[in-house]
């Protein structure tokens, strides 16, 4: 493996990450069915990133081997409900490492640097969601020390 550089990402890159979002989902389709895209999910997740890549309230890190990235992060820090504490939380939105670079601690480290962006903001917990279908997902962030804390459910009408 050559080496693998992390960094903030570019407006310019958003078409090569929204490929990489792409894959995920179908992995993730692929583990449940009742997931499902609009014929035009990749515009509008590109819609969705760009306007996170402008924001300063978001960060969205970006690995990069021979000049193609192969992972991303996309990370925020949320207010929380007046009655809740505490007032702010990090949120990770997104995190993709392409299936050729899994296992190597590529997750582990964009994981590492985007809670070292939400200290600096001031936050003191992460949350994220995960596919209950994503077994390797839910093994990843449990070993990184998320636990369950809501149940989202779902029924279909």
């Amino acid at each position: 493996m050559s080496e693998i550089q992390i960094r903030r990402a570019r407006v310019g890159e958003t078409g090569a990450l929204v490929e990489l979002w792409m894959l995920m989902m179908a992995e993730h389709q692929r583990m449940d069915p009742s997931i499902r895209l609009t014929s035009d999910a990749a515009k509008h997740y590109q819609s969705y990133l760009h306007s996170h890549l402008l924001d300063v309230s978001a960060i969205v890190l970006v690995a990069i081997e021979d000049r193609r990235p192969v992972g991303f992060t996309l990370a925020m820090k949320c207010q929380n409900l007046p009655m809740f504490e505490p007032e702010h939380y990090g949120y990770i939105s997104d995190m993709v490492v392409h299936p050729s670079q899994r296992g190597r601690g590529l997750g582990q480290e964009m994981l590492r640097r985007t809670e070292d962006w939400l200290r600096r903001q001031g936050v003191s917990s992460v949350q994220l969601q995960v596919y209950t279908g994503n077994e390797p997902g839910q093994r990843f962030w449990s070993r990184a020390g998320f636990r369950p804390f809501l149940q989202r459910m779902w029924l279909e009408l």
